[in-house]
């Protein structure tokens, strides 16, 4: 017993001191370009992290931004997870981005993919897109974005030699995008969509390589979702599978646009279209809905079924097509070789007739050139919540009973116009139409009466007191507006006496104002205000009158266009025409000075810019202004490096000319100046020194 013991003490030992990994869950092991990640050390992706917790069985990844590694071997995915179970949690935008080789590549476990609705991954590649091999993929409630531009989007394989796994499931709210070549999105043994988007379109144009858009060979299951599934090539479908297809409660779009596509819109083994499901299917090279195997059955659904041409629109060919509770609009041939209706409304083409009692299962509309019988045994009810819209042609012998929905007809029948009332349509209850125009009561007829200066008159004209109609004749048959019944009044023919013109200086009087007609007097000594001066540059134009106020706006008289050379000591002056007494402050460039970097004298207004502030100017044109109290003169000055040649403008001629400095303060000045001034300003310069 003593030896039993030790053994198990020396294990307990043993066990101790093993890393706590060692009993963690059966975590996959994770590779980014052919590194292996360590538990808890931080990966950077590019602004974004990769971490991987071995104890939760978790990769997050934190806005990260993956490529493929041009440097590593061939064949090397860019994110690899092998033998094991993997959460991906998703924070944020991340993207991964390769060319030749897989940007996701999961093997042999069981993997989810995980986030909120503001969290996302983006995977653009030339190879497939997001695959997993040999175990199960659960999208849980983030948003993927797939571009493959030559291979598949999102696959999930199982185990070829069991069949095992394979098993791809979309949830929570999932939001599913994938634009690839081939095998769109697809659950080899199973594809399972719940409470999520999918939109996924394949382009796939190879010959003889069929493919799918949204696919499984096993059993397909789509509740309460959204999928669009758009085939662009010749060989491929839409929604395909080798078992069941379930769509419950869904909005489901099945489409495929070459003519010369031999494959089905939508297939499976069997299918079933229940609650409330509205199914849309374009065919545009054979069947519309097609279960070879089995049989297809609609249930309290709407579908909108289109085949090419001759080809069925529906077809079960083992059990044949079920229809109940359903509104079904079928193109092509036929509906299906066998098929079994109640309580609904099938269209055959343009063509369709209720049988039994059809509650709505959702919003429909009867299209134009489309019509709609309900015989006498058969009705419709619109229940809350729901819409009818007629743009085509029904036919009631039955009953057609709006419980709380909405009828919204623009093609209407029956009921009769008055002129106070349109028709009330028979199938709708609207009122539509145009009021009778012959129906009028209550004609009234108005005599002439003249007009005064002062008072209206009006034409003889007929007036219906119920539709508020004006007429021309007593028949009423001329429509007139109410306005062209009256006669304006004529106004005054006014005329003035006792005028005196006001002008600049001195108010006018209007005189009176009477009418030559009835004599009555309008209005008397009415003033006109004095004119006021129009004064332009300081003299009115009207009367000549000098403005005291004038003021002529300030300008540079002295200095513009000067040119300071840098690390020179002489400052620069600017003379303002402003009177001194208006100095207000000055500025460079839009930027006012402190004044410890100039100086200021009268005469009129005389600046002078300091060396020292000159020196931490930029070399080129600045803009100097000085600001005082009737306005701003500006004008603009260069700093440049002795020797530079520089271009400025002629303040005086608007000509350019080229000048090169020397190490001196003040203008700079053209080369046949300098070579003239040359030798004095160097004598200054020198005294200065």
């Amino acid at each position: 017993m003593k030896k039993i013991a030790s053994i198990i003490l020396c294990l307990a030992l043993v066990f101790s001191v093993f890393p706590t990994a060692l009993f963690a869950a059966n975590t996959a092991a994770v590779k980014i370009n052919g590194q292996l990640l360590q538990d808890g050390v931080p990966v950077q992706c590019g602004n974004g992290t990769a971490v991987l917790d071995v104890q939760n069985s978790t990769l997050t990844l934190n806005n990260a931004t993956i490529n493929q590694d041009s440097s590593a071997s061939p064949g090397t995915p860019v994110l690899r997870a092998d033998n094991g179970d993997l959460k991906i949690v998703l924070i944020g935008e991340n993207t991964i981005t390769s060319t030749t080789q897989r940007p996701v590549y999961l093997t042999s476990g069981e993997y989810t993919i995980q986030g909120t609705e503001n969290d996302s991954l983006i995977i653009k590649t030339d190879s497939d897109g997001l695959q997993a091999d040999g175990g199960n993929l659960t999208i849980d409630g983030c948003k993927i974005d797939i571009t493959s531009s030559s291979y598949g989007g999102m696959i999930c394989l199982g185990k070829y030699n069991t069949g095992e796994f394979g098993i791809l499931t979309i949830q929570n709210c999932a939001n599913i995008s994938i634009n690839s070549f081939e095998n769109t999105l697809m659950g080899e043994y199973g594809l399972v969509i719940n409470d999520s988007t999918v939109k996924a379109t394949a382009r796939s144009n190879q010959e003889d390589w069929p493919t799918s858009v949204v696919s499984s060979y096993g059993n397909m299951s789509i509740v309460n979702s959204a999928v669009t599934a758009t085939a662009n090539g010749e060989e491929a479908s839409a929604v395909s599978a080798g078992g069941t297809v379930s769509i419950n409660n869904s909005e489901v779009s099945a489409t495929t646009t070459s003519q010369t596509n031999a494959y089905t819109a939508l297939s499976g083994n069997n299918i079933y279209i229940t609650n409330h499901s509205h199914v849309t299917v374009k065919s545009a090279g054979t069947i519309g809905i097609w279960s070879p195997y089995g049989s297809v059955s609609i249930q309290d659904s709407i579908a909108y079924v289109a085949a090419y041409d001759e080809w069925p629109a529906i077809r079960g060919d083992n059990g044949g097509t079920t229809i109940s509770g359903s509104w079904v609009e079928a193109f092509g041939s036929e509906v299906s070789p066998e098929l079994t209706s109640s309580d609904s409304a099938i269209f055959f083409n343009n063509e369709g007739s209720v049988s039994g009692s059809l509650v709505l299962p959702g919003n429909v509309a009867v299209s134009k050139d489309m019509q709609l019988s309900i015989s006498n045994d058969a009705s419709i009810t619109v229940p809350a919540g729901v819409t009818l819209t007629n743009h085509g042609t029904i036919y009631v012998m039955g009953s057609l009973v709006n419980n709380g929905g909405a009828i919204i007809c623009d093609s209407h029948a029956g009921g009769t116009a008055t002129c106070t009332a349109k028709a009330i349509c028979s199938i709708c209850g609207a009122e539509y139409g145009d009021l009778g125009s012959d129906n009028h009561v209550n004609l009234i007829a108005v005599p002439a009466k003249a007009a005064t200066c002062t008072a209206a008159g009006n034409n003889e004209y007929w007036y219906c007191s119920s539709c508020k109609k004006y007429f021309g004749d007593a028949a009423a048959t001329i429509d007139i507006a109410p306005e062209s019944t009256v006669i304006p009044a004529k106004g005054h023919k006014i005329d003035v006496r006792y005028v005196i013109p006001a002008t600049c200086e001195l108010e006018g009087n209007s005189g009176e104002l009477y009418c030559t007609v009835c004599g009555q007097i309008i209005s008397t000594n009415n003033i006109i205000p004095k004119l006021g001066h129009s004064f332009v540059d300081g003299i009115c134009i009207v009367c000549g009158a000098i403005d005291p106020d004038y003021a002529e706006a300030p300008y540079i008289s002295r200095g513009a266009g000067s040119t300071w050379i840098t690390e020179s000591t002489v400052d620069l002056e600017f003379t303002s025409t402003a009177e001194f007494a208006g100095f207000i402050s000055v500025w460079v460039d839009g930027e006012t000075l402190d004044a410890s970097y100039y100086t200021v004298r009268e005469g009129s207004t005389i600046v002078t810019l300091k060396a020292s502030y000159l020196d931490t100017l930029s070399f080129g044109k600045h803009t100097i202004g000085v600001v005082s109290t009737n306005g701003t003169a500006q004008a603009d000055f260069y700093v440049t490096d002795e020797g530079e040649e520089i271009t400025v403008e002629d303040p005086v001629e608007g000509k350019t000319v080229n000048s090169v400095t020397e190490n001196v303060g003040g203008s700079a000045t053209t080369v046949t100046a300098i070579l003239v001034m040359i030798s004095a300003a160097l004598a200054i310069y020198k005294i200065k020194a």
